[in-house]
């Protein structure tokens, strides 16, 4: 459980490296960057990698790697974060989270070793299905045999909901852009344990 963050930052597929880098100083020894990206070519995406591996580094914040295990590993990156229906990974020297949405996918990221699941979506997201809620994400989270954070629709005003409920930690994408909304975040996380601590 040591690797697994309290803070996951998602970048939006379309955000600009230099805006999120602005605000990784905010999430030192609490949080996680997962570099989260669409197409584009290989070459461009392990000069981004690289980039966002060293402002993490230089500020005490953890980098992740969306999806691609072969770019985590070139990065040289603390971790990979895998979507729900890809394969599972052999790779003992990185922090390994995978995206849940049910119980069953739950259970099956313990089974194959994972170290986290992000599990959504908690409220409303564009796009994402029906909102699990918080007393159903609560049952969920606190079943599970690992570490499970929060996503969808996460904020300051939620987040301490999340935390009584039974998530270990929160993930976020957009949200985390706004510096107030980060800070307010990354304060109520450090103020508060979890049930898996207490």
């Amino acid at each position: 459980m040591t690797c697994v963050p309290r803070l996951l930052w998602i970048t939006p597929y379309e955000a600009d490296l230099d805006e999120l880098c602005a605000g990784l100083p905010d999430l030192e020894g609490i949080g996680a960057a997962v570099l989260y990206r669409r197409g584009g070519h290989d070459r461009h995406r392990l000069q981004e990698a690289k980039v966002l591996r060293d402002r993490c580094s230089d500020t005490g914040v953890s980098f992740f790697v969306s999806r691609r295990l072969d770019l985590a590993r070139l990065a040289l990156a603390d971790g990979v974060h895998l979507p729900s229906a890809m394969p599972p990974v052999d790779e003992p020297e990185m922090c390994i989270g995978r995206s849940a949405h049910s119980e069953s996918e739950l259970s099956l990221a313990f089974a194959e070793g994972c170290d986290y699941c992000t599990l959504s979506p908690v409220f409303d997201s564009p796009g994402k299905g029906p909102a699990l809620g918080v007393e159903r994400f609560g049952k969920l989270a606190r079943k599970a045999k690992l570490p499970i954070l929060a996503l969808g629709g996460i904020g300051p005003a939620n987040l301490s909901s999340l935390l009584t409920a039974g998530a270990f930690g929160v993930a976020a994408i957009r949200s985390l852009l706004d510096p107030v909304e980060r800070r307010e975040m990354v304060e109520l996380l450090k103020g508060r344990e979890t049930f898996r601590e207490s």
